[in-house]
């Protein structure tokens, strides 16, 4: 407590003044790590999206390398039959 001369109320005032600021900073600390957590929290959930997402994608990317592969030979199995039975093979 800080006392300005005689006058007790003054070292009072700066006393309680300076209880409110430490309050107030402990209230911003908390405030910022609660707001650190939740944004840690996002940040989280947005990297398994996209951790998702990737193995998605390259699934995918697979599945159409396979199909381009296979897809002419499937058309040929396919039409085979018709073009025989067009141009009078059989």
């Amino acid at each position: 407590m800080i006392v300005s001369g005689n006058d007790n109320k003054i070292g009072e005032i700066i006393e309680i003044d300076g209880l409110s600021m430490v309050g107030i900073a402990i209230s911003v600390w908390i405030g910022i790590n609660v707001y650190n957590l939740i944004s840690r929290k996002e940040l989280q959930k947005l990297d398994r999206k996209i951790s998702d997402l990737e193995h998605m994608l390259k699934e995918s990317r697979e599945n159409a390398k396979k199909a381009l592969v296979t897809a002419p030979k499937k058309l040929i199995e396919l039409f085979f039959p018709y073009l025989m039975q067009r141009f009078d093979f059989c």
